[in-house]
């Protein structure tokens, strides 16, 4: 099964660390998360796309899910977002045009912060590429509309009440985790111990939901089978165990920002 998470170079790892602010004291019920937590904001009923990775990109597969989820709850309506642009860009900060071999978390948080994301429509899926200069042909006419789509900052994923805040409130969290996962009947992730499969996978999480008493985080899959669902047990677990990275997404810029990236 394809997937295609890396381990960034540490040169990356720092530029996205040394960035990140620290979550502070936002759990569950520091605020009023009612008037948030409306059947509305659930992704899977305002038409989040549901997503079929081709190639090694489910990191950029996952990114787009969250910035998506960003846009609808701060300017509404639906996009659909360039997974092909997200992945080649993140494959240029990590470790070469053109290989296919996936890329990391951190360099995918790097493009939605510094270049942002162009819309599918601009930018298709079948645009994949082994040359740099070709690349570049295709992305520098997007730049523009790629820099109306950036994420103000990203976060370190918080304990697990302070998730599911993030989520309702409409900053879902990018992350990955060994795979494949071992979920239940009901899809649900119970357990994280020791190693899982033969690789890693990124998913995004977009929203939570309350079943017999117990919050749930609900992850979008890349897979084309919907969503999964992780207990706090799990969740804990994936955070605590994570050599990928796990970043809560914060925050999208008022359109027609400068654009950081040439």
């Amino acid at each position: 099964m394809i997937s295609g998470v890396q381990i960034a170079e540490q040169s990356l790892i720092d530029d996205i660390d040394g960035d990140l602010s620290v979550s502070e004291g936002f759990g569950l019920f520091d605020w009023d998360f009612k008037p948030h937590y409306t059947p509305a904001n659930d992704p899977e009923n305002w038409g989040l796309r549901r997503e079929r990775q081709r190639r090694n990109d489910c990191q950029a597969n996952a990114l787009t899910s969250c910035v998506e989820v960003m846009l609808h709850r701060h300017r509404g309506g639906v996009r659909e977002l360039s997974r092909m642009f997200a992945y080649q860009m993140s494959e240029r900060f990590g470790k070469g045009i053109g290989r296919d071999r996936g890329s990391s978390i951190h360099a995918g948080v790097k493009v939605a912060r510094d270049i942002g994301i162009p819309l599918e429509s601009e930018y298709p899926y079948n645009r994949y590429t082994r040359s740099r200069t070709q690349f570049e042909r295709w992305y520098r006419p997007v730049l523009q509309s790629a820099a109306t789509r950036k994420i103000v900052k990203a976060i370190r994923a918080p304990a697990f009440s302070e998730a599911v805040s993030y989520v309702i409130a409409g900053c879902p969290i990018h992350w990955a985790s060994g795979w494949p996962l071992r979920w239940n009947q009901d899809r649900i992730v119970t357990r994280y111990k020791r190693r899982h499969g033969s690789g890693a996978h990124a998913t995004a999480i977009v929203w939570a939901i309350e079943q017999a008493g117990e919050w749930l985080l609900k992850v979008a899959n890349s897979h084309g089978d919907g969503y999964f669902l992780v207990n706090e047990r799990a969740y804990e677990e994936i955070r605590e165990n994570n050599r990928w990275g796990c970043y809560v997404l914060q925050g999208i810029e008022q359109p027609f920002q400068s654009i950081s990236f040439v």
